[in-house]
């Protein structure tokens, strides 16, 4: 497989420059706190080797499979984990949701969730929680491990992606991609906890009752408690909820309400005081570059809200980015590579945020800037190569031992390929040279 890519390739060095670029951007400074919680995370995360994960359940994982697929039993079970031959207290898993019919429900792996300190052990390496994501429908195995380098190249708050081969009870379940979750976890990792910066309240946008205009003054206009398979919807506070006195969505229905209501003299002038506008710019320039359409570009999804209470100020923070690399095309172009970069939205309406941030001459030229900084030092085809192939090398065996993916060799090869565009979707190298040079070509108008 790495034969294909060898005309991508470049020098040893680009290799040693580029994973030092990326080992700065992971160690900028976050605020007191966090620094033990990031050496965790290097652990349980780790960039260099395919995590080996084994699982025993209690009582058995048919059991907790025929509940999941009988009747979309999402309940948590206990288990034991051995992390890279390193034993862990009991610990807390459940099949991931949410519960579908026919192909989605009767896949042959399910998506997982390891909750470390569920059933009375302790955090893991200071992690509380991890996914572990079967990814069937990409057959490159990267495409997560990859947005998620590029969002934390660019100092954009995103979680942690690496590869993990699983094995439950004993039986093989194959390749996963292991997902660093956003919770109050990744919140004190990525902002500290000085003057409370990680204690905030973080709100998960879940469609489809999620969107950034005003519904009403009340909390139950803006979150459902059920939208099917017992599941919220809206815009679901994940922290804070059991606190009365947090947990009354005040903070959530001021801040839309104002985007929606105040001039355009006082967006400029007041945005930055009440939202990470630099930070949200920085996520618009990757998403843009890297075709994340499955979330905030082509609908209200896939991103969360942090009000953060050290500054007040808001942050946007994406998830789920396995549509991306030319995965999920963008519904308002023709051009294959993505859509426009000015504006870059995809959806049936634009968000109302982002909007009105680009409609700011000083924001927009930002933004376009950001986008020339993507392009110029990130979206090539020599850093692209340089993380596949140091990817591909430790995936070479457990792949080869899969039997659970659904793609042979030679389809995974044209998946990282920089050959001609003969698939949809496209192979990562040759998505990467082409949606480059769009950019090149817009951001020099």
């Amino acid at each position: 497989m790495p034969g294909a890519r060898r005309a991508w390739r470049r020098e040893g060095s680009v290799r040693f420059v580029v994973s030092m670029l990326l080992l700065l951007a992971a160690c900028r400074s976050e605020g007191d706190g966090g620094t033990e919680i990031r050496a965790g995370l290097a652990r349980v995360f780790p960039g260099e080797h395919v995590v080996q994960v084994r699982i025993r359940v209690d009582g058995g994982w048919p059991l907790m499979e025929d509940a999941y697929l009988a009747s979309g039993d999402l309940e948590y079970r206990v288990a034991s984990v051995a992390w890279d031959g390193e034993r862990v207290a009991p610990v807390g898993l459940r099949i991931r949701g949410p519960v579908e019919d026919g192909e989605g429900r009767a896949s042959p792996k399910q998506d997982l969730r390891i909750d470390f300190n569920r059933v009375g052990g302790g955090r893991f390496h200071g992690v509380d929680r991890v996914d572990l994501q079967a990814d069937f429908d990409d057959p490159s195995l990267l495409r997560r491990v990859l947005a998620s380098r590029m969002y934390r190249a660019m100092e954009v708050p995103a979680g942690r992606a690496a590869l993990a081969e699983v094995r439950v009870d004993d039986g093989p379940r194959g390749l996963y991609t292991l997902l660093q979750p956003v919770d109050p976890r990744f919140l004190r990792a990525e902002f500290g906890r000085r003057d409370g910066a990680d204690q905030g309240n973080l709100y998960d946008c879940v469609p489809p009752f999620c969107a950034m205009f005003p519904r009403g003054t009340e909390k139950d206009d803006y979150v459902l408690p059920d939208c099917g398979g017992g599941e919220p919807c809206g815009w679901v506070l994940e922290t804070n909820a059991l606190d009365p006195s947090l947990n009354t969505y005040g903070d959530l229905i001021g801040f839309i309400t104002w985007l929606s209501t105040c001039s355009d003299e006082e967006l400029e002038a007041e945005l930055e005081a009440r939202f990470e506008v630099d930070a949200y710019l920085r996520f618009l320039a990757v998403a843009a570059a890297i075709g994340d359409y499955d979330g905030h570009l082509d609908g209200d999804e896939d991103y969360l809200l942090y009000h953060r209470p050290d500054t007040d100020r808001w942050v946007l923070i994406p998830k789920d980015h396995d549509r991306s690399y030319g995965a999920k095309r963008c519904k308002g172009s023709l051009e294959a590579t993505g859509g426009p970069v000015l504006p870059p939205w995809c959806g049936p309406a634009a968000p109302p945020l982002g909007q009105r941030i680009l409609a700011v001459e000083g924001w927009r030229e930002a933004y376009l800037g950001y986008l020339g900084e993507v392009a110029g030092d990130w979206l090539t085809v020599e850093v692209h190569a340089a993380w596949i192939d140091e990817l591909e090398a430790l995936l070479e065996e457990p792949f080869a031992a899969d039997a659970t993916f659904p793609f042979d060799a030679a389809a995974h090869a044209a998946a990282l390929g920089g050959g001609p565009w003969e698939d949809d979707p496209p192979g990562l190298l040759a998505f990467v040279a082409a949606r480059r040079a769009r950019l090149l070509e817009e951001v020099s108008r």
